[in-house]
């Protein structure tokens, strides 16, 4: 699966410009007063303005040889988050190695190392070395309905996870992390997961697009374009 857009809503919306943009100097595709869309790997992410504190919990693939000095870049530009006292977290049932940051509009951001996808890379590390977004959290009221949806409307299968409390559905190149929120927090800080909307673009492998939005209740709904 490939996320192909995806957009969030935050109530900072200066603040995190300031920061993907003129601090991080990713490429930004587009700017309104409201909105703005950045270019992350093969990937885009627009923040759209609320009135609303919202915090979501993504990811980003990076090559599989640069965890280390992507672990030095995030602490030149925010503050680790580690995980059970590790600042590089270690998924061994994943083959694959992240860390973890907040931006200033509380997202949890997370950039992952997926050694089974051996993508290497051997320049120095920066936003150039971002690959595409490869995660979303999605709080729902009930895993097994949203897998079931998702398998059947977009042929997606189960990577992990045992479809009650967790799930990550799709691939190592995009996967919906959903969760029972009543049962499971973010990690790496055992962060509340909220319902909170968002819309995402993706692509499966038979190369069909679909859209969808989260709605407050946590269920997954065909969007339009966006």
């Amino acid at each position: 699966m490939i996320i192909k857009h995806l957009k969030l809503f935050t109530n900072e919306l200066q603040a995190l410009k300031g920061f993907y943009v003129h601090e991080l100097k990713m490429k930004m595709l587009h700017d309104t007063p409201d909105s703005f869309q950045i270019q992350i790997g093969n990937s885009k992410l627009t923040f759209q303005e609320t009135n609303q504190a919202v915090y979501y919990h993504f990811a980003i693939n990076i090559p599989e040889n640069q965890i280390e000095v992507a672990k030095r870049w995030v602490e030149s530009v925010s503050k680790i988050l580690p995980y059970e006292g590790q600042e590089i977290v270690d998924f061994k049932s994943w083959n694959a190695k992240a860390v973890y940051f907040n931006d200033p509009g509380g997202n949890i951001v997370e950039l992952i190392a997926r050694l089974n996808l051996k993508q290497t890379a051997f320049q120095g590390f920066g936003v150039n070395s971002f690959l595409c977004i490869s995660e979303i959290g999605t709080p729902v009221k009930s895993v097994q309905s949203c897998f079931d949806a998702l398998k059947e409307e977009c042929c997606l299968e189960l990577y992990s996870g045992d479809t009650e409390r967790f799930a990550a559905i799709g691939d190592e190149n995009g996967l919906f992390i959903v969760i029972d929120p009543t049962v499971k927090k973010w990690i790496p800080e055992d962060r509340e997961a909220y319902y909170f909307p968002f819309e995402v673009e993706i692509e499966n492998d038979d190369q069909k697009s679909f859209y969808y939005k989260l709605t407050t209740h946590g269920k997954l709904l065909p969007s339009t374009p966006f």
